[in-house]
């Protein structure tokens, strides 16, 4: 269905709809969380000291999903030349969307 045939009401439903925002700061202290209380301390230390890094390199409180983009990850990246922040940011993606059965 194109745009052409919407109405103003359904145009204004489709522009306006509340989204499931995920916020990556609180989802990946969560899983922080839940290793350590699993004692899987080695993967819980690394993903603290990614996500401390991150949230260095953020420097605001909140970050959503969809703001890691390609150049995010490519401005992110040239903190460290030998990529062990994108490895941690890698890790932190695929445990999350492993958590919530994405892949």
């Amino acid at each position: 269905m194109g745009l052409e045939s919407l109405s103003i009401t359904d145009l204004k439903h489709v522009l306006t709809k509340p989204t499931n925002t995920i916020y990556f700061f609180e989802n990946t202290e969560q899983l922080v969380h839940e290793m350590e209380e699993a004692k899987r301390f080695g993967n819980e230390r690394t993903y603290r000291s990614v996500l401390g890094v991150l949230k260095n390199f953020h420097r605001r409180k909140s970050l959503r999903f969809e703001e890691i983009t390609y150049a995010y990850t490519l401005r992110f990246l040239g903190l460290d030349a030998i990529g062990y922040n994108f490895m941690g940011l890698a890790t932190l993606f695929a445990a999350h969307a492993l958590e919530k059965n994405d892949i």
